[in-house]
């Protein structure tokens, strides 16, 4: 033996790998093992360990308890033998009850009997223990079937006799007695039997036999003296028990009878008619118990009521769709029941064609199916179509209208057509558990697949039942719909999803593709006919739908209202949508009729606790991480319904049972807006909404203070992540403090979140939200964060709409605050705010003498990003090699800081350099280092103007057709990704491609709408503005439109200079020399040549049409007067140069008079 044996069928035994027994000390311990055993591999929650171990009263902290019986238990059976899992414990070993059911799904009944040696033992598990019984009992039927069907009958006489002893009103038995008596020829005694068992269920039941049993009275009646071999025509669906290899004439016939095989000709008797008919023996027994019967052909009915015994109905399948069930006849003819009862389609059945296959394949291979999901999700009406395509006979239960438990086995049973006979005298009501096992007696071995649909209020009988129904009937399936799980052995979980959305901008795909839209407008046509959805419309739609979380019912009201309304109405009251969603079909259940039933039938579901979470959850914004929610929603000790931090777990899984919440791939908890919006009323009604508010609030604010300095550093990319995850509460906390004037919280979260909303890559849509918190009243507000938000919000701002005015006054009040604190230097930002403002203001002679000082501050970033502005500072006084040395020791100083921002804006910086020097390659490699870095980030805030410059050095030789015509597709690309600057670069990458192939005037349009694209943005990028208008200007001097292209030529300077960036005021020079050219002044373009390589420090290699302005006027000059006019321009001061352009001083007058300059 090389493993260790856990045995429960009979009493519990753990036997080790060398066969010793192991001891298992303590009851819990024995308990746990159960608990365990029972799932079969599967994960237990903590939740239900609790409460099977200490039913009476859990311990004060349950996940140590169950983890120490965790360790007992381990310590005996192996340390890998329990396994902690997300969604809880589960047994890693095999066990006897585990290889009973794999048996039974194999119907190796007899191997799986072979296992028993006694009563289980689960301690703790009472029901468990009944529900095994009731499958052994099975098995032990399924065998005697299987005797009796290879015409041994004799031999299970004396046990079926102690087993109708034992369970009297068991009728599979009686009519297994009355057959094996036949068989041995007694069939007196098998007569006398079926009296005996009519009388005792009119005694006891007040009720008839089944037809179960009635059939087996047929058979002794009408049939011959059944042998071995003619047995097999009355087989009862019962699997042949195998004979020995070689035992051909002993198994053959059975094989005939169960999958029709007999040679044709042959005659069959038919189960209990007295009727023979010619033909394969073993197909009609087939047709008579499975429907398969061929078109026209004639089966006859075992046992139909008032029709006789040699009853046949044209076609008619067998099994449950061939029986006629007693007191349903009707006058004329006997009603069979069909094989699919179900409600003819009224509307459309859209987008559900996967979760159509899904719930195929899951029937297949699981004989219990549950749809679960949210109310309105689309539960019945999947499982419905679904049903329609399966091959065996169905019926559809609502159990809606049940409201007590103990009815549920009653609708059932009136829902198989199944009447009790009415009875001779008084008798008390028939209990649940008689008519369930009626049910069992009626379904027996019959192929069925029963849908029991909208199980949750009746969560717990509707497990027990379908639980011991499918014990005691082998062939039955059930497909289940629910709001949670049934949670019994064997049940195939679906979940039901939204209706397909478009995950981005409806103008960018076709939202009419998508079930969610097509519902809508499908819907919404059936009542407006005339209606048909313009492509704004259909932009509406889809915002409407993705309001409604994409479920069906809820759309389908929305769609109703376009009665009235058109789609911009409605999204513009899905605020109130409680009231708005209202119109649903007369037809439907009540709590189908409006929004509000759907979600108060799942409300009045839950106890106390599970409201209250419920509730509270409304203040999360976005999915929340357990810890979240273990802190914000137990924060509010003594309310009713009150909960504490050791029940939010299982709280939470209850919820997500019930199809409340959602969690998510990455383990956050996320409620559907429509449930947000329900349970944010229940969170007021409770006059709970502002404490929970403030515990939200708080919880995040920490969240920001603990992560902001990790931004620094190494933990710079958990930090992002964990900032991102909780992004949409994190603004939320933001926005409630703002509305509540909270200026502490609100100014303290925009210092612990402003560096994270910079680099995110957002373009500025919670800067309005940052300027407001930072409006509020904030006196008594800490310096330090007042201090830090305004720094970073004055970078926040710049990047999203280059207000130079309201920035420096940012940046002022920054350093103010700063300069009254004990420590300067209290935080990364605060030291850079003199270099900022001083390059801002363009105080250019003052920025490096302020960058070395940043190498004295203690922290090391600090240092780092002195090293980046030094190297920057260099580049725009035209210091090329000194600039980059600075630039790699300031890669070198992030890198060992572990500060990715800083090496992907030191990696921006040095391209710059490779693609000057004519390395076009390497300076694409550094571009996507730079990319790659913020992708490791998480973040996007430079990440597409470094794909822009990758586009522009790409291209910037494109001359040839060829590469016109891939620019064309790359502008094409880009303009439906509606990334702003590889847009503006790519049309400006195609201009000038344009321009070379001598096609300049095809560039205008080009260039016009970039401009405009970027005029529309508030106060555009200035650099982007320049560049852009160095094209326009150079193409406008190819049409030979001077004088606009020298007005282009100086809007692009001014802007250049408006940026202080040395490079993108070289290339205005380099424009202006293109433009002197075309003037005839080649001496005066040899000059500004010179000057737009002074401003760079190096000569720019990568542009051929500056190589080609360098050779024209080289050649107009002469080398040596080319050369002297390259050198004064070389030489020349920035502003010599801007006045001899007509440009002067293009800095704002502010600037000018702070700098102290002329």
């Amino acid at each position: 033996m090389d493993r260790v044996r856990i045995r429960l069928l009979g009493p519990l035994s753990v036997t080790g790998p060398d066969g010793d027994a192991v001891e298992l000390k303590g009851e819990r311990v024995r308990t746990l093992l159960a608990a365990l055993a029972l799932t079969d591999g599967r994960p237990v929650p903590l939740g239900a360990l609790t409460d099977t171990l200490w039913p009476d009263e859990p311990p004060a902290n349950p996940a140590n308890a169950v983890q120490a019986l965790a360790s007992r238990l381990r310590s005996a059976l192996g340390r890998d033998a329990v396994e902690l899992t997300p969604a809880g414990y589960r047994l890693t070993l095999d066990t006897d009850l585990a290889a009973f059911a794999r048996l039974l799904r194999s119907a190796e009944h007899p191997q799986a009997l072979a296992l028993w040696r006694g009563a289980p033992d689960l301690p703790g598990h009472p029901d468990e223990a009944a529900r095994l019984l009731a499958l052994r009992q099975s098995a032990q039927d399924e065998v005697v079937d299987a005797e009796l069907a290879a015409g041994r009958g004799e031999q299970q006489i004396p046990a079926l006799r102690a087993d109708v002893a034992a369970d009297p009103l068991r009728e599979r038995p009686r009519a297994q007695l009355l057959r094996a008596l036949h068989q041995a020829g007694r069939d007196a005694e098998a007569l006398a039997e079926y009296e005996r068992a009519r009388a005792v269920l009119a005694e006891e039941l007040g009720a008839d036999p089944s037809p179960l049993l009635r059939d087996a009275h047929l058979a002794v009646l009408t049939a011959p003296r059944a042998t071995p071999a003619a047995a097999t025509s009355t087989a009862w669906n019962a699997p042949a028990t195998p004979g020995p290899a070689g035992a051909g004439a002993g198994t053959a016939p059975t094989d005939q009878a169960r999958h029709g095989s007999a040679a044709p000709g042959a005659v069959t008797a038919l189960p209990g008619t007295g009727t023979v008919l010619p033909g394969a023996a073993g197909a009609l027994a087939d047709q008579a118990w499975h429907g398969s019967a061929a078109p026209g052909a004639v089966t006859a009915l075992p046992g139909a009521a008032g029709a006789g015994p040699s009853a046949a109905l044209p076609g008619a399948g067998g099994g449950l769709a061939g029986q006629v069930w007693p007191g349903s006849a009707v006058p004329g003819a006997p009603e069979a029941l069909a094989a699919h009862a179900l409600p003819a389609a009224l509307t459309s059945f859209l987008g559900r064609d996967n979760e159509v296959a899904a719930v195929g394949q899951a029937l297949t291979a699981a004989r219990l199916v549950t749809l679960i999901g949210p109310g309105g999700a689309g539960k019945t009406r999947l499982a419905v179509e679904s049903a329609r395509s399966h091959p065996t006979p169905l019926r559809l239960v609502e159990l809606a209208p049940v409201k007590d438990a103990g009815d549920l086995p009653g609708a059932v049973a009136a829902t198989l057509h199944r009447r009790e006979a009415a009875p001779s005298r008084s008798l008390t009501a028939v209990s649940p558990s008689d008519v369930t096992e009626r049910l069992i007696n009626t379904i027996g071995t019959t192929d069925l697949l029963l849908i029991l649909d909208n199980c949750e209020h009746l969560i717990d009988a509707a497990a027990a039942f379908a639980a011991r129904l499918l014990a005691a009937c082998p062939r039955l399936r059930v497909l289940a719909t629910s709001r949670e799980p049934l949670a019994i052995t064997g049940e195939q979980l679906l979940p039901v999803p939204p209706l397909a959305l478009p995950t981005g901008d409806a103008e960018q795909q076709d939202p009419g593709g998508y079930a969610a839209v097509r519902l809508f407008t499908d819907r919404a046509t059936a009542v407006r006919p005339d209606w048909r959805a313009t492509g704004a419309e259909l932009a509406t739609v889809v915002a409407i739908c993705r309001a409604l979380d994409g479920q069906p019912l809820a759309i389908e009201l929305a769609a109703a209202r376009m009665r009235t309304l058109d789609p911009q109405g409605i999204e513009e009251r899905l605020a109130q949508r409680f009231r708005l969603l209202t119109g649903g079909s007369r037809a439907a259940l009540p709590r189908h009729r409006t929004l509000r039933a759907v979600v108060d039938w799942s409300w009045d579901l839950l106890d106390a606790p599970e409201r209250a979470l419920l509730a509270r959850l409304s203040v999360f914004s976005g999915p929340a991480e357990l810890t979240a929610v273990e802190q914000i929603c137990a924060a509010d000790p003594g309310a009713d319904g009150d909960v504490t931090p050791d029940q939010v777990f299982d709280l939470l899984a209850a919820l997500v049972d019930k199809s409340l919440l959602v969690r998510t791939d990455a383990g956050r908890y996320r409620l559907l807006e429509t449930i947000r919006v329900y349970a944010a009323e229940r969170l007021d009604e409770a006059g709970a909404t502002t404490g929970t508010r403030r515990a939200h609030a708080a919880y995040h604010l920490a969240l920001a203070e603990r992560g902001e300095p990790e931004l620094y550093g190494p933990g710079q990319i958990a930090t992002l992540a964990a900032f991102s995850a909780a992004h949409d509460d994190l603004i939320a906390a933001l926005r409630r403090s703002v509305e509540c004037g909270d200026a502490d919280t609100a100014v303290r979260l925009v210092a612990g979140l402003g560096w994270y909303l910079w680099r995110r890559g957002e373009q500025g849509e919670n800067l309005p939200l940052v300027h407001q918190a930072l409006a509020l009243p904030a006196d008594e507000v800490d310096l330090l964060p007042r201090a830090v938000a305004s720094g970073i919000t004055a970078l926040y701002a710049l990047d999203t709409d280059w207000m130079l005015d309201s920035t420096l006054a940012l940046l002022h009040q920054a350093m103010a605050l700063r300069d009254r604190l004990p420590d300067p230097s209290a935080h990364p930002l605060l030291p850079l705010l003199d270099i900022m403002t001083a390059l801002f203001e363009q105080q250019d002679w003052n920025v490096t003498t302020l960058a070395r000082q940043l190498f004295d501050v203690p922290h090391p970033w600090v240092q780092a990003a002195g090293r980046l502005f030094l190297g920057f500072a260099l580049q725009n006084d035209g210091r090329a090699e000194e600039a980059e040395a600075a630039m790699r020791a300031a890669a070198e100083a992030f890198r060992e800081v572990g500060d990715l921002w800083g090496r992907s804006f030191c990696c921006s910086g040095l391209a710059d350099y490779a693609l000057w020097r004519g390395d076009v390659a390497g300076a694409v490699e550094l571009w996507e280092q730079a990319v790659a870095f913020e992708q490791a980030m998480g973040v996007n805030a430079d990440a597409p103007e470094y794909r822009a410059r990758m586009i522009a050095a790409r291209y910037g030789g494109a001359g040839t057709p060829e590469a016109v015509a891939e620019l064309e597709r790359l502008v094409v690309t880009v303009r439906a990704s509606e990334s702003w600057s590889p847009t503006l670069v790519a049309h400006s990458a195609l201009a000038a491609a344009y321009r070379r192939t001598g096609a300049p005037e095809r560039a205008l349009p080009l260039l016009q709408e970039a401009l405009g694209l970027v005029d529309r943005r508030l106060n555009g990028l200035p650099q982007m503005t320049s560049l852009l208008h160095t094209e326009l200007g150079l193409t406008l001097g190819a049409c030979g439109r001077l004088d606009e292209a020298a007005d282009s030529h100086r809007q692009a300077l001014r802007a250049g200079v408006q940026a202080y960036d040395g490079p993108i005021v070289a290339a205005a020079f380099q424009g202006f020399a293109d433009l002197a050219l075309r003037q005839n002044d080649p001496e005066r373009a040899a000059f500004l040549l010179g000057a737009a390589e002074g401003q760079r420090g190096v000569p720019d290699r990568s542009n051929p049409e500056v190589a080609a302005s360098g050779a024209a006027a080289l050649a107009a000059l002469g080398g040596e007067p080319y050369e002297r006019a390259s050198a004064r321009g070389r030489s020349a001061p920035r502003q010599e140069v801007l006045e001899l352009l007509g440009v002067g001083d293009a800095r704002p007058a502010g600037f000018r008079s702070a700098a102290g300059t002329p």
